[in-house]
């Protein structure tokens, strides 16, 4: 597992915002520390260095509880 970046906020759509420290593919699979699937990477959106990342978030996984969290990328 490699990190994602921290769940910054929620988007109107209930989609999870992360700041990105790495550079993850679309598609990828989200878990968070425990190694649970919580999302898929949906977009990457803002500047090229330091993107931010659109999480759509598991159907099971309540996004809310994730606010705050380090995610992680497969």
């Amino acid at each position: 597992m490699r990190a994602l970046g921290k769940v910054l906020n929620l988007t109107p759509r209930g989609q999870v915002l992360v700041r990105s420290t790495g550079e993850p593919r679309m598609g990828a699979d989200v878990t968070d520390r425990r190694g649970t699937k919580v999302g898929r990477v949906a977009d990457l959106i803002g500047p090229v260095r330091s993107p931010y990342v659109v999480v759509h978030p598991h159907p099971r996984a309540d996004p809310r509880r994730l606010l705050g969290q380090e995610l992680f990328v497969r």
